[in-house]
């Protein structure tokens, strides 16, 4: 078995890791030049943005926990627990019950697995024991190279070009970074704003958005709302240290989480449309691949398929 993952975002590069540390001949394709949410995200483990199975979606997200909490104890990871304060949630989501858990005034508290991106996505690629390739954005899975007879499409928000999924819709966020904030201990999220301050190892996440728009260059005016509505945490007097853009790969329906054929008849399993909950359910998403293939003792079943 010979297999190509497609995107190499956290979904991508989580689910690389898994098949090849089960021994699978693995080649990650990484398209520099499409644009990638993961980079953008706050990456705090927080169920958002995301339509379906929720109990699924729980599962995949508490086996996630479990390995990022697992990851906290690792030097180099760039995974640690912190305290997330939320407030305006009409009602307390079922998963807490699963976590370190607190009743506060006005919300809850809840500990939970915290991902400083850029050092975590390099943990990852550090850790990957296959191949990577870096290729222009395939057009159509047709284009994957023939040397590989199962295909994880795991293209994020690209796969409404790739396999023509016209239910995946860009939800656009921007974030804003400011310096450390060596004293604030937690982080703050107030849903009913989508207002939140997270502080990472080296730098504070100030946000958000949430627009359907594909419009991945940061504005101005969004940047001055954030620095706004976040100043009673973090004075706009902290400066900003740069502001970055992410298109959340939202699905109607939710997560694309299933076996498939190319035209060709090779193997596909997607794995796709985590909109903002992308961090949070990565490796219980990976685990659930690896489930669906029979030479890892997996149950999958596979059509005569569709895509080109």
């Amino acid at each position: 078995m010979n297999i190509a993952v497609i995107g190499a975002g956290v979904s991508g590069l989580t689910t690389a890791v898994v098949l090849a540390e089960r021994g699978v001949d693995v080649t990650l394709y990484d398209a520099p030049r499409a644009h990638m949410a993961s980079p953008a995200a706050a990456a705090i483990w927080f169920l958002y943005d995301l339509e379906g199975d929720i109990e699924r979606a729980e599962a995949w997200a508490l086996r996630t926990y479990d390995v990022l909490a697992g990851l906290a104890s690792v030097v180099g990871s760039g995974v640690s627990m912190i305290e997330c304060r939320v407030f305006g949630m009409p009602e307390i989501p079922a998963w807490t019950q699963r976590c370190d858990f607190r009743v506060i005034d006005g919300g809850f508290a809840v500990t939970v697995p915290l991902m400083d991106t850029a050092i975590y996505l390099q943990y990852m690629r550090e850790r990957f024991l296959g191949t990577f390739r870096e290729v222009a954005p395939f057009a159509s899975l047709s284009e994957v190279p023939a040397e590989h007879d199962v295909i994880i499409n795991c293209s994020g928000f690209g796969a409404r070009a790739l396999v023509g999924d016209t239910r995946l819709h860009p939800h656009r966020g921007q974030v804003v970074l400011t310096e450390r904030q060596p004293s604030l201990p937690y982080a703050v999220v107030y849903e009913d704003t989508l207002t939140y301050v997270i502080p990472r190892s080296v730098d504070c996440v100030l946000g958000g958005t949430n627009d359907v728009s594909d419009n991945v260059h940061p504005n101005d005016e969004t940047t001055r709302d954030i620095r706004r509505r976040c100043a009673p945490i973090v004075h706009e007097s902290a400066p900003t240290l740069g502001v970055k853009v992410g298109l959340r790969p939202f699905r109607e329906g939710g997560v694309c989480l299933e076996a498939d054929r190319t035209s060709d008849a090779r193997r596909v399993i997607h794995n796709y449309g985590h909109g903002g909950s992308g961090f949070t359910v990565s490796w219980g998403c990976a685990e659930a691949v690896a489930q669906l293939l029979p030479e890892l003792g997996g149950r999958g079943s596979w059509s005569h398929g569709s895509q080109s």
